[in-house]
């Protein structure tokens, strides 16, 4: 049986899909109007468009809440889960990032794995959130616009 979130997805497909190229093009409407030069233009807009993407894929872990979770020493991760962090829980109850217990023996003596994730449950609410984020940028692009255009 599907998820509830698995099933979701087709409808937000045309949020994904269609909206973006659609910002691009009018962004790069705008910084035409501003720059007045071709090739600045394909530059500039190329640019832009791979900064707010690179912006967006950094900071979506955080915008739903993340389950942290603490699990036996040498666990899986949770099935259909986006894995954020996992580190080791040392006996003194500190922790220890798993980068710096590969090939080393320095997580040998620890007592449990503590995960940070998402569910797939908060695959809906993490592309709704980055579509009210796009679309705001897209309004803010097509206001400016128009804003000069009209002039």
């Amino acid at each position: 049986m599907l998820q509830p979130a698995v099933t979701a997805v087709p409808l937000l497909i045309g949020v994904f899909v269609g909206a973006p190229p659609l910002a691009q093009e009018h962004l790069g409407i705008l910084v035409g109007q501003l720059t007045r030069r071709t090739l600045p233009v394909m530059f500039l807009t190329g640019a832009l468009v791979a900064t707010v993407h690179g912006l967006v894929r950094w900071a979506r872990p955080f915008f739903y809440s993340t389950v942290d979770e603490t699990a036996p020493r040498n666990s899986a991760q949770p099935t259909n889960a986006w894995l954020i962090n996992r580190e080791a829980i040392m006996p003194d109850g500190s922790r220890v990032s798993s980068e710096t217990c590969l090939g080393t023996h320095r997580c040998d003596g620890s007592t449990g794995t503590w995960l940070q994730y998402h569910p797939s449950a908060h695959l809906v609410p993490i592309q709704l959130v980055e579509a009210g984020i796009l679309l705001a940028l897209t309004l803010l692009v097509l206001t400016t616009l128009f804003l000069r255009i009209r002039r």
